[in-house]
């Protein structure tokens, strides 16, 4: 089994969530940056390579998974200690002392996360520790182009455009080749007296406006700038460099197959007098993941540049004998350091990107690493239990932050010591246990899970409650304990059944509660704290930068206020009767509310019935108990499923289709809610309550452009009791809410007072009430 990784908490309160021994463990913190860059450094792009002091919001870096990830932040430091870190083939990387780096020890392989201060304290890393390379192809757009990537890589290794477009081949596969992706009228001829010659040129000559004649090839590698450099002033032109995937490979398999050598179980070369061609083929492999370094080599006419190439993922020759001898060499080695030297004061700059890795990528394809610390406790935990039938669970709000943040961050940390299945969602160990990857999406997706040892729940402040107790009955079994981080979004039950007493208290006996704040992490800019703190609304600074919990942004009922809302009874003089509201669901909970309305004082939600993995049997069964229970009359049902508000009729029990205008509805409870018409019984109803904590609207981002923003609608998760609430106001509103039983009024009996209130219903529904 592969050694763990070795991670230095950074701060005391990383170290008590790594090692807590509490059976449950919750870090709400803010947000975290710190990594700086000097503002003239190069960062790449999906178009290139750019300084990092040009980068804005909304622009776009290279990840180190080769992926273009979005800049959503760009935060000026100011001026601050910097260092070049420097490789053994020359090349460097310039970052403040703050940054953080992956590195390997070649003593023991095992990887480690440190600061650049903490190296600057371990001068043996020198000569034998390695920062890691960019893990993917990187990703980049679709050049458009006159003459073929794989053509000009053959013109820049055999070819002679110092007069004419003329190369020297001796495999006829590649001539058929260029001859292929030439452009209409151009072609490729034997130069005569020269068995290797080959020309291209136009096959009918074209000539200007002035009668003089011209070569599309000529003025395309002039406009390039290619047109009359000899052998040592060759390059790789810029648009070429950072084309598509496809591109770069077509034009590194010309560069090889006519000046690189490969020997069976050796490593592919290739030859340059040209330094910086030499450099941009370097570029070329590593920008496909590949790893390559040169050295210097002298000639009897002048000295020449060797690049040493290992490409795992793709062959890069398309010549059949070469690509025969084409061998996936094992030896994987990385940027090895070999010296750090300070570069003074310098203006930095960081970047919050989309990544889920939170990385980008610098000069030289050189990456950084952002630490996990939920990552690493089930890492920790995964070498800890190693019998087979172990199982971790590590869970995320959504499908998307699974796939964008927690996911990524887990299978960076556990690289080599497993195998992912995408299909079935489950990280296994090498002759370990299992670790499986749920959603709160499916609030029953780990249901079933046994001999769990340990849970993980990133962003766990967007878990509705339903979701957390299944992952408490799964940690049940063997006592393991649960982890949850996350920023602090709502006071929903992370607040009001842990926070909440943990305030009171200062201390809760099985629950160990760490609230940071965004500069207690030691590579927070400090500088860009105090900025925020200083220009951002208070309650959004505490939230963000400060791990206090508040209300969550863009809330649909943000007029709900637990301490108003939330009461101890119903009025002792009320008289009401009760009705529900009934939402459907298998996989998604099923959901009953069961109001009291009182025309007077308005109406109390009472009780709800929240569930699962149930039937329509099931459903009808807990309908029965709520009218034997509390009387209720009549049951709202999502219209969705007719056939399901026929089940309960037929069981005996007033069931109608509700209306499902989510706009209308939702403003008739929000009416309910300001006007103090709208109560909820204390301790009946946990999920209902959750679920107001985080039902929300888009953010402004997530609207399309073609959708009017001021129509949009809530999020459609974890609302199924809000659902179920909306049909009840919804109904209560379009029957007049509100009536008032006159004792004056002749003959105004109870009975006759509830038909008032079904007077606008199908008439069919009113001769069932007087039925009743």
């Amino acid at each position: 089994m592969a050694k763990p990784l070795r991670f230095r908490p950074h701060s005391q309160k990383q170290e008590k969530v790594l090692f807590s021994k509490k059976p449950m463990v919750i870090l709400a913190c803010g947000i975290q940056f710190g990594k700086g860059v000097p503002v003239s450094a190069k960062v790449l792009t999906p178009d290139g390579y750019r300084e990092a002091g040009s980068i804005k919001t909304s622009d776009w870096l290279i990840d180190r998974n080769g992926k273009p990830t979005k800049v959503v932040g760009v935060y000026p430091q100011g001026l601050r200690p910097t260092y070049k870190l420097i490789f053994r083939d020359g090349r460097t990387f310039e970052c403040d002392d703050q940054h953080l780096h992956i590195i390997k020890p070649r003593s023991d392989r095992a990887e480690r996360v440190e600061s650049t201060t903490d190296i600057l304290l371990k001068p043996h890393y020198l000569g034998k520790a390695q920062l890691p390379s960019i893990s993917n192809a990187v990703e980049m757009p679709t050049k458009q182009y006159l003459i073929s990537p794989y053509i000009i890589g053959c013109l820049l290794g055999d070819g002679s455009i110092t007069k004419s477009s003329e190369i020297t081949l001796a495999d006829i596969e590649i001539v058929e080749r260029i001859s292929r992706e030439l452009p209409e009228g151009i072609s490729i001829t034997k130069k005569k007296g020269d068995p290797y010659g080959w020309i291209i040129k136009e096959s009918i000559p074209k000539r200007d406006s002035n009668g003089y004649g011209y070569s599309r090839i000529t003025s395309e590698l002039k406009r390039l700038q290619l047109y009359g450099k000899k052998s040592p002033e060759k390059h790789v032109p810029d648009i070429y460099k950072y084309g598509s995937i496809t591109q770069r490979l077509d034009l590194l398999r010309g560069l090889l197959d006519t000046d690189g050598t490969v020997k069976r179980n050796k490593y592919i070369e290739f030859y340059s007098t040209s330094k910086q061609l030499a450099s941009d083929v370097q570029y070329l492999v590593e920008s496909l993941s590949g790893k390559a370094w040169i050295t210097d080599k002298k000639t009897r006419c002048r000295l020449a540049y060797r690049v040493s190439i290992i490409l795992k993922k793709y062959n890069p020759f398309y010549l059949s004998r070469k690509a025969q001898n084409y061998f996936v060499h094992e030896n994987t080695e990385n940027k090895v350091l070999y010296g750090i030297e300070s570069t003074g004061k310098k203006e930095t700059i960081c970047f919050e990107v989309e990544s889920p890795t939170s990385s980008f990528v610098g000069e030289n394809q050189t990456v950084t690493h952002n630490t996990r610390v939920g990552a690493w406790r089930t890492k920790i935990a995964m070498h800890t239990f190693t019998d087979k039938s172990d199982s971790f669970i590590i869970a995320a709000p959504t499908y998307k932050t699974m796939q964008q943040a927690t996911l990524p961050a887990f299978l960076e940390i556990m690289e080599g010591v497993g195998t992912y299945n995408k299909a079935e969602a489950v990280f296994e160990m090498h002759g370990g246990g299992k670790c499986f990857m749920r959603t709160a999406t499916d609030p029953n997706s780990v249901v079933g899970i046994t001999n769990c040892r340990s849970i993980w729940g990133d962003e766990a402040g967007l878990f509705p409650l339903y979701f957390h107790e299944n992952l408490q009955a799964r940690a049940a079994f063997k006592e393991s304990p649960i982890c949850y981080t996350s920023s602090p979004y709502s006071l929903n039950w992370v607040y009001t059944d842990y926070i909440r007493p943990w305030q009171k208290m200062g201390e809760l006996p099985d629950v160990d509660i760490i609230q940071a704040r965004s500069d207690e992490n030691p590579y927070f800019p400090q500088a860009e704290y105090e900025r925020k703190r200083a220009t951002m609304d208070p309650r959004r600074f505490n939230m963000m930068f400060g791990g206090e919990f508040h209300k969550l942004e863009g809330l649909v009922y943000d007029c709900f206020d637990e301490d108003a809302h939330v009461v101890a009874d119903i009025h002792q003089e009320a008289r009401p009767y009760y009705i529900a509201g009934v939402d459907w669901g298998f996989t998604n909970p099923g959901v009953i509310l069961i109001f009291a309305v009182c025309p007077k004082w308005g109406c109390f939600l009472v009780s709800e019935w929240y569930k699962s993995g149930k039937t329509i049997a099931d459903v009808v069964a807990a309908c029965r108990m709520a009218r034997d229970t509390y009387g209720v009359e009549r049951f709202l049902c999502d219209p969705s499923s007719p056939a399901n508000i026929l089940e309960l009729n037929k069981a005996g029990l007033t069931a109608i289709p509700a209306d499902n205008d989510i706009r209308s509805g939702v403003d008739a409870m929000y009416e309910m809610i300001t006007t103090g018409k709208f109560k909820v019984l204390r301790n009946r109803a946990k999920h209902f309550l959750d679920e107001i904590a985080i039902y929300h609207y888009p953010t402004i981002d997530d609207v399309k452009p073609d959708q009017d923003k001021k129509e949009r609608l809530p999020v459609k998760q974890h609302d199924h009791a809000m659902d179920a609430a909306r049909y009840v106001c919804k109904w209560l509103k379009n029957t007049k809410f509100g009536i008032k039983k006159d004792p004056s009024v002749p003959g105004q009996t109870d009975k006759n007072l509830k038909l008032h209130y079904f007077d606008n219903l199908l008439l069919a529904d009113v001769e069932e009430e007087q039925d009743w």
